[in-house]
């Protein structure tokens, strides 16, 4: 389905023949007439049957026991000005009729509908229906509560140009369509017992205003059977209601809910989400972000469904492919497991985007040894990142940065994660071939493997805590460098594969370390520095891996542990350049041969690690 831009604003459209309705208490007056148009009244209840083009109404006054149905073969205009309406029996406004209706709000409106409707044969589910389309604009306002069902409902599409909607109740949905509901103007303010927004078609925001609150379990901000997609405007959700599992399904109150694709571009999306495994955003296909800011924070704890399976609060959860290329996106996840971003296709991040993922909850415990932990930002499909900035933080037990259960592979942007366990892993391999990757864990490795490690290009700092963790650890397993800066402490770390490397690299383990303190590497002969380097924390025993394209073979190298800096500028993860550094105490000095050149006791055997 497609929009008729052109035909859907009113200011393309004329409207001759003017009818005015005045409610009044039990009553309605009609003024103003127009051919092949016969309204009717009862009480106040007004019936209007239109064969003609061209005509607008304007409804005013008040009832407490009236309704406007509005039959019309042709497109026509409905004026709201100042009017209250509170049927007993059936919606306040029923517009039965295919055909556009645009309604423009003058003054202050309010509609309220009946608990219970009568049986006529219709088709009515909201206090304001149409079986065609809805199209509000103007600079007044309207209160709608509905009583029996939705809100505002068309069985075509609904576009909000200007104007201000509050509903301030609604038994089901506040805003329900079928085809379509696009927001360019005007703001929603929406409470719902159900969902805010539901469409079986295609959501869009480019433009206005919507604020949201939604309370019941399992229910959603806005819903789309089709596409979400967002270019400006601003939209702001809270959901407080409960995730649940239920007749082996399991229903998640979730902010933004796409069956089909997410694209944001621009705009101001923020989105709290506060109930038991409640999430942010939640789509069944890809998702798109190249511009605009999205901050979502999610505050409920997971439960546990089956001993190996969990629902968890997500930030972010995308069953497709997921690429975030622009804007400013920031998760933080505070619940028993909560994540910030999952993945279950491949992520792909990049341009200038500035990503945000913080986890602060526990893992969730389920049986057997068996958990739903935390993660900043986790991939189930290849994990590549070509730019932008991300910032990922966890600090419990379980809580990962960077996760791949495929490929990680870094190409440039800038990275720097705080994390409990692993700050960078990935199953299969990870692969750097350029930016700036700052990897501290406080209770594992750094930068963690499973499979094959090879870095190329780029300056990688690297920090994992007491033995057997690393600072790169990639097992047995194949460990590549070419190209490329590195640094990586730890109790322990993986070798590099001598075959396999054409840049060289020394490993020097057994000097203790003691965080803030610093470490210098410096030709012997005229003590040139390679590496001045902050060193991140307090270790017993600690071991260095250090790579550098001016490490030359048979020349004399000294490595100093302690002494003090003066002057110099930080670089990146605590290397520090142009500094005035004074030795301390603890030194060792290598002269490369080979690829790797290896000093003291390291913890750990070459050709990629530990036993």
């Amino acid at each position: 389905m497609e929009l008729d831009d052109e035909e859907d604003d009113i200011a393309n459209n004329k409207f001759s023949s003017q009818i005015t309705i005045t409610f009044s208490g039990a009553s309605a007056t009609v003024e103003g007439s127009a051919d092949s148009v016969t309204v009717s009244t009862s009480g106040a209840h007004v019936t209007v049957d239109s064969r003609t083009k061209g005509v607008a109404y304007t409804v005013k006054g008040s009832t407490t026991a009236g309704s406007l149905k509005i039959y019309s073969e042709k497109k026509y205009k409905l004026v709201l000005s100042d009017a209250d309406i509170t049927s007993d029996d059936g919606p306040a406004i029923d517009l039965q009729s295919a055909k556009r209706a645009f309604v423009v709000l003058e003054g202050s409106s309010r509609l309220a509908d009946s608990p219970v409707y009568s049986e006529t044969g219709e088709d009515r589910k909201a206090t304001l229906f149409a079986e065609g389309k809805i199209l509000v604009s103007g600079s007044g306002s309207l209160s709608v509560c509905a009583r029996h069902k939705h809100a505002i409902c068309s069985d075509d599409y609904i576009r909000f140009y200007d104007g201000r909607i509050t509903v301030t109740e609604a038994a089901n949905d506040a805003i329900h369509a079928n085809d379509a509901v696009v927001v360019s103007g005007g703001r929603l303010d929406l409470a719902a017992a159900d969902d805010a927004i539901d469409c079986s078609g295609f959501v869009i925001v480019d433009g206005g205003e919507i604020v949201v609150d939604v309370t019941s379990d399992g229910s959603k901000g806005i819903k789309t059977d089709s596409h979400f997609t967002m270019s400006g405007g601003t939209v702001s959700i809270g959901t407080s209601g409960n995730s649940f599992y239920a007749d082996a399904d399991m229903t998640y109150c979730t902010g933004i809910k796409s069956d089909g694709s997410i694209s944001i571009s621009g705009g101001t999306l923020t989105i709290s989400a506060t109930g038991i495994a409640g999430r942010g955003i939640g789509t069944d296909a890809d998702l798109s972000i190249t511009g605009g800011s999205v901050s979502i924070s999610t505050a409920g704890n997971g439960f546990k469904v089956t001993a190996t399976d969990a629902a968890t609060a997500k930030c972010i959860n995308c069953d497709g492919n997921a690429t975030i290329t622009g804007g400013t996106v920031s998760l933080t996840a505070t619940g028993t497991g909560g994540k910030g971003l999952v993945v279950d296709g491949e992520l792909t991040i990049g341009g200038d985007a500035e990503l945000t993922a913080t986890t602060t909850g526990a893992r969730l415990t389920l049986s057997n040894n068996e958990y739903s932990n935390p993660k900043a930002v986790k991939s189930t499909g290849n994990l590549t990142v070509d730019g932008g900035h991300i910032s990922l933080s966890t600090n419990h037990e379980g809580g990962e940065g960077l996760e791949s259960k495929n490929t990680v592979t870094i190409n440039g942007g800038t990275i720097e994660a705080n994390t409990y366990d692993d700050a960078i892993n990935a199953a299969k391999a990870i692969v750097i071939n350029g930016g700036f990757v700052c990897a501290y864990a406080s209770n594992n490795d750094g930068i963690d493997s499973n499979g094959t490690l090879t870095v190329s290009g780029g300056v990688v700092v690297a920090s994992g805590t007491s033995s057997p963790e690393e600072g790169f650890d990639c097992d047995q397993n194949t460990f590549k460098i070419t190209g490329g800066l590195l640094v990586g402490t730890g109790g322990a770390t993986s070798t590099p594969t001598a075959s396999a490397c054409t840049q060289r690299s020394v490993v020097y383990g057994g000097a203790s370390a003691t965080a803030g303190k610093y470490l210098c590497i410096s030709r012997t002969q005229n003590g040139e520095q390679l590496l001045v380097y902050r060193l991140p924390r307090t270790l017993s025993q600690m071991t260095l891996l250090f790579s550098s394209p001016d490490i030359a073979a048979g020349t004399a190298y000294t490595i100093n542990v302690g002494g003090t800096v003066s002057g110099g500028t930080e670089y990146f993860g605590g290397i520090i350049r142009d500094a005035q550094y004074t030795a301390g105490s603890t030194s060792a000095g290598f002269t490369p041969s080979g690829m790797v050149s290896t000093i003291g006791n390291t913890g750990g055997p070459g050709g990629g690690g530990r036993p």
